[in-house]
């Protein structure tokens, strides 16, 4: 299997954002523009302890219409950016900043900030289609590639957000699929008092765990 990607295939930049601010206050979210950047979506969530023992959860994101954003941390083909986009549940590329509204987190012990910035999906298949669409084609094997850059903070907190950068994705055609294996950063020391800095033990592992880091 040989074959070229352009420059908009490419590892996309590490996204830096930056949420500054009071939890009791609104929140400013900024983050720099990342290269080849098709759409972003900003996700905050708060986990509080009740009395009774559990947790209660907040929610908010940074799509206009109702949407939690949990489903859409992954990445996402053409099709549904363009969509999405036009449904405004995700960000444009020239945005660059949002606001988190005053009293969603007041109550909170603390929050979390995901966010992530979608970049473009390019399929190669080998042969190419031929150009009359009777003529016969038997594709030998097919290359699907789709990229992202993510990053997570602690919302209100001074510093930047730390950020990763997208995989790849490869399949054969027409039905095997094959995919490299992921490489994962090596986890840091878990504090103590839990997985999250700045939550009591219970919530961070509640929002740790969803958040899927």
């Amino acid at each position: 299997m040989r074959f070229s990607l352009g420059q908009q295939a490419d590892f996309m930049p590490a996204m830096q954002v930056s949420a500054p601010g009071q939890l009791t206050e609104s929140i400013r979210v900024s983050w720099q523009p990342v290269a080849n950047a098709r759409a972003y979506l900003l996700v905050a969530m708060s986990g509080t302890e009740t009395r009774a023992g559990g947790t209660e959860a907040v929610i908010w994101s940074s799509s206009e219409p109702p949407e939690s954003g949990m489903g859409l941390m992954d990445y996402i083909s053409n099709p549904n950016i363009d969509k999405w986009l036009a449904e405004r549940v995700l960000l444009p590329a020239s945005q660059t900043n949002c606001e988190i509204p005053a009293g969603i987190f007041a109550k909170s012990d603390g929050a979390m900030l995901q966010s992530i910035a979608y970049g473009s999906e390019t399929h190669i298949v080998h042969p190419p289609r031929p150009a009359n669409p009777k003529a016969p084609w038997a594709p030998e094997w097919a290359v699907q590639v789709r990229t992202k850059s993510q990053a997570m903070a602690s919302l209100g907190e001074e510093q930047r957000a730390s950020g990763s950068r997208g995989r790849t994705e490869q399949r054969s055609a027409p039905r095997a699929e094959q995919r490299p294996a992921e490489q994962r950063p090596a986890e840091a020391e878990k504090p103590a008092g839990g997985l999250i800095p700045g939550l009591p033990g219970g919530v961070g592992d509640v929002l740790k765990g969803i958040f899927g880091r």
